[in-house]
């Protein structure tokens, strides 16, 4: 059960993380 649970949530920050990282960048590239 937790095995499956940590598997998972390493699948969730491996999708997010590039996600979040290009967010970042847009945010630091553009000026509001």
């Amino acid at each position: 059960m937790r095995a499956r649970m940590i598997s998972q949530y390493k699948l969730v920050s491996y999708l997010v993380t590039p996600l979040f990282s290009l967010f970042l960048g847009t945010r630091a590239t553009k000026p509001r």
